[in-house]
């Protein structure tokens, strides 16, 4: 349903990073189903038309990220489990379907889920380098040209 889009930026989502190679995260994560490899390399970070993102070049060690957002069903289950509170517009009827992307997160929500499924959030670059695709220049996860039907956005969902 609404897995189409790996790595959609349009919403904050809950992406989980397992740490290979002795990076940042302390205990390789057992369960990488669902999850997609971003290999070893160098990408050039940052924009070059906004100041405070100057472009400078990274290398980052090999890492695997989550394929798909964290789910409505899935952060239920988080909530369920621990009684963690709801995020904002958890009761929206246009936000709240069970398949959707969940919205309303904070950091410290993002960063509480991740810690409960045995994972980490991804540092900037590495979200960075995993949203830009495979040759590391997409303006979008699915390619240059902007598609109002691939993200969610304002008062619309797509």
């Amino acid at each position: 349903m609404f897995k189409t889009q790996p790595i959609r930026l349009s919403t904050l989502t809950i992406a989980l990073v397992s740490g290979l190679l002795g990076t940042v995260s302390a205990e390789p994560v057992k369960n990488t189903q669902d999850m997609v490899l971003i290999p070893k390399g160098e990408f050039t970070m940052g924009s070059p038309t906004h100041a405070d993102e100057t472009q400078h070049k990274v290398v980052l060690d090999a890492y695997k990220i989550d394929t798909y957002e964290t789910s409505n069903k899935e952060f239920g289950e988080f909530m369920k489990a621990t009684g963690h509170a709801a995020p904002a517009y958890w009761d929206d009827p246009r936000l709240n379907k069970p398949e959707q992307p969940v919205v309303g997160v904070n950091w410290f929500d993002a960063k509480a889920f991740c810690e409960w499924k045995g994972k980490r959030l991804p540092t900037e670059a590495e979200w960075e380098r995993a949203a830009k695709g495979p040759k590391g220049d997409n303006h979008f996860p699915w390619g240059h040209t902007f598609d109002a039907k691939k993200v969610n956005f304002g008062q619309q969902v797509g």
